[in-house]
């Protein structure tokens, strides 16, 4: 198995994709953020299967073409609403297993899919993620 404890330096900083999934990185050291927003051309980072327990604003902050986001397996419990408000290219989140509470005032895209763990059979709140996503976009008068 892979056994990182922290983002690699020897990694070219233009890469587009970032496989750390299922290493020992543990992402609540701020350095491990502050090192992954380096790789500002990043489309695709999968960082699921290590220990991201709350994921906050200041986390990622330089994808702005980041398209693909995979957290699953993360233990994740809390994500603050705007943690994902300046990936403004992102497409697809993998969640995984998350409780639908750690994710309910995220504020994202409409145009965002958000997956659970389709593996265990548990959507995610997924649904009502899309509903919800739907509504506040019709709250705030969008319209495409």
């Amino acid at each position: 198995g892979k056994r990182l404890t922290s983002v690699p330096k020897h990694i070219w900083m233009n890469v587009t994709e970032l496989d750390l999934s299922d290493n020992l990185l543990d992402l609540t050291h701020i350095d491990s953020f502050k090192r992954l927003n380096l790789f500002s051309h990043l489309v695709s980072l999968n960082l699921s299967g290590n220990y991201l327990p709350l994921l906050l604003k200041d986390h990622l902050y330089s994808f702005s073409s980041l398209k693909v986001l995979d957290l699953s397996r993360c233990k994740l419990a809390a994500v603050e609403a705007d943690a994902l408000t300046s990936l403004s290219s992102l497409q697809m989140f993998f969640l995984g297993d998350v409780q639908s509470t750690a994710v309910k005032d995220l504020r994202l895209s409409p145009f965002v899919e958000i997956r659970g763990d389709e593996n265990n059979g548990q959507k995610v709140g997924d649904r009502a993620m899309r509903i919800r996503v739907s509504k506040r976009m019709a709250q705030d008068g969008n319209s495409d």
